[in-house]
């Protein structure tokens, strides 16, 4: 359950300002979802991780989300930053991001963002790729590339970072995607967990 919260930080990379030439009513939309989103998941948070009752209602806002965005993908394709401004293109990759129960979906979505990516980096929320990607090569019992997919024991609250492949480029591959150091993302996990234990990174 853990993994699967995992992004609940990702909401303080979000601006608040308005878009122009943006689909208002899609952007609205997608910001409610996303609100939904992470007040069960910092629910959850503050019940120590224990509560199982707010488990079940994060799967179950996970599948109704999962549908919608299915709905908007097959409108629009992978929604860009003109369609829905850069909040919206966020949060269209954290609800993605959440639709675990979905792989090929996943799977899908990721494909749609890498060729918008490739005609135009600045339409896509690139960070989402590199995370997407991470999440989906965990799901398939492969090593990560970027270092993105934590697991967090609920009793004790010790970080576990999943299995990275060709550690040594780890952070030359996070930089390509905008992502910060791999200390400085921990940092931020355990921010929003409420961890204050030290994690050595250096035999991850």
């Amino acid at each position: 359950m853990s993994r699967v919260i995992m992004l609940l930080f990702v909401c303080s990379l979000l601006a608040t300002n308005a878009f122009a030439q943006t689909n208002k009513e899609l952007q609205i939309e997608l910001i409610q979802m996303f609100q939904e989103d992470q007040k069960a998941r910092q629910a959850f948070i503050d019940s120590k991780m224990q509560d199982e009752k707010l488990t079940f209602k994060i799967s179950e806002i996970d599948r109704r989300n999962t549908t919608r965005l299915k709905e908007i993908v097959k409108q629009y394709g992978w929604p860009s930053k003109t369609l829905i401004g850069e909040d919206g293109a966020a949060i269209a990759f954290l609800l993605v991001q959440h639709a675990d129960l979905n792989l090929d979906f996943q799977k899908e979505c990721l494909i749609l963002m890498e060729e918008l990516a490739l005609r135009n980096r600045q339409e896509v929320y690139l960070p989402g790729i590199a995370y997407l990607t991470d999440r989906i090569r965990i799901a398939d019992k492969k090593r990560q590339l970027y270092g993105s997919q934590v697991f967090i024991y609920p009793q004790t609250k010790e970080i576990i970072i999943y299995p990275i492949e060709d550690p040594d480029n780890l952070e030359k591959r996070r930089s390509a995607y905008g992502l910060p150091l791999m200390k400085e993302y921990v940092e931020q996990i355990k921010k929003a967990y409420g961890i204050t234990e030290d994690l050595n990174l250096e035999h991850q």
